[in-house]
C-alpha cells in the first residue's frame, strides 16, 4: 500500500533522532503529523507530547496506528490536501506545529495549501525531495531559484536542516531527501497589494525564464516602469529578488 501511495517509510534511527531534535516537541504542543505511515516517528513524538493528531490516507495504516497508540493519538483517515488545518487549530485554541514525511508528489500542492492557512500554523518540519528543498530555499541568482522560491517568500522562511540518503527509507526512493524547517511569516516581508496579482506575475515570468523582463512584460509595463521597480529591462527572472516581483505586481496592468 505504501508503494501504491508513493510513500517511502523512514526507518533510519539516526535520522529519526535528528528529526526529533529539530522539532523539539514539548508536552503542550498542538502537534500534527502528516503521513505517519507505520508509526516510526509517531512513537518518538508521543514520548514528548500529551496528545498527537495525525493525517493518514491509507485506511489500513490509520486503523493500525489508532489501535496501537490508543487515545493519545487521534488519527484522521483522510487526505492531507483536503484536511481542515484551520478547524483543528481553532479546536485547540492555538497554532499547529506540523511535521511530516509525505509522498514527494504531494509536496507542492500540500505546501501551497498550508500557505493558504499559514496564520494557524506555528511551524512546519517536513521531509522533501532534496531537489525540491533546494528550490524552496534558493536565493536569487542560483541555479535552483525559481517560481517555487518566489511564491514561498511571502509566506515562510525556509531552512534546510539536513539531508537524508535513500537507504534511510523502505523502500528506498530514487532520490536524496532533505529535512526542512518552514517558519511562517505573519505578514509578507515586502509590500504586496494583491497576492493573486503577485502569483500571476511570478507565473508569467518563470514560464519564460530565459527571456528578459522587458520582453516578457512588454504588453503590461514600459521600460521606465520596470526601472522604477528596481528591475533592469535586460534582467531575467532568476536574477530578481521576490520583492521586485511584488513591486512589479503592484504597478502592472492586469495580466
Amino acid at each position: 500500500m505504501g508503494r501504491r501511495l508513493g510513500q517511502h517509510f523512514l526507518t533510519d534511527r539516526q535520522a529519526l533522532r535528528h528529526i526529533l531534535d529539530a522539532v523539539a516537541p514539548s508536552r503542550d504542543d498542538c502537534l500534527l503529523e502528516i503521513g505517519p505511515g507505520r508509526g516510526a516517528l509517531t512513537t518518538h513524538l508521543l514520548g514528548h507530547v500529551a496528545r498527537l493528531d495525525a493525517v493518514e490516507l491509507d485506511q489500513a495504516l490509520a486503523r493500525t496506528l489508532q489501535e496501537r497508540f490508543g487515545s493519545r493519538l487521534c488519527c484522521h483517515n483522510t487526505d492531507c490536501l483536503t484536511f481542515d488545518y484551520v478547524a483543528l487549530s481553532r479546536a485547540y485554541g492555538r497554532p499547529l506545529r506540523i511535521v511530516g514525511n509525505l509522498p514527494y508528489y504531494l509536496s507542492s500542492p500540500l505546501l501551497f495549501r498550508l500557505y493558504g492557512q499559514i496564520d494557524h500554523i506555528e511551524d512546519i518540519h517536513v521531509m522533501l525531495q532534496r531537489d525540491f528543498a533546494e528550490r524552496l530555499a534558493a536565493q536569487p541568482g542560483s541555479r535552483q531559484y525559481g517560481r517555487l522560491s518566489v511564491m514561498s517568500a511571502p509566506c515562510v522562511q525556509a531552512h534546510i536542516l539536513f539531508h537524508v540518503p535513500p537507504r534511510s527509507f523502505a523502500p528506498p526512493p530514487k532520490v536524496a531527501s532533505s529535512f526542512v524547517r518552514l517558519i511562517p511569516l505573519r505578514c509578507p516581508p515586502f509590500p504586496m497589494d494583491d497576492p493573486q496579482r503577485y502569483a500571476a506575475v511570478v507565473a508569467r515570468a518563470f514560464q519564460q525564464r530565459r527571456k528578459t523582463m522587458r520582453h516578457t512584460f512588454k504588453a503590461f509595463v514600459d521600460v521606465d516602469q520596470l526601472r522604477a521597480c528596481g528591475i533592469e529591462p535586460t534582467q531575467r527572472p532568476e536574477e530578481l529578488p521576490p520583492e521586485a516581483f511584488a513591486r512589479l505586481a503592484n504597478v502592472a496592468d492586469p495580466l
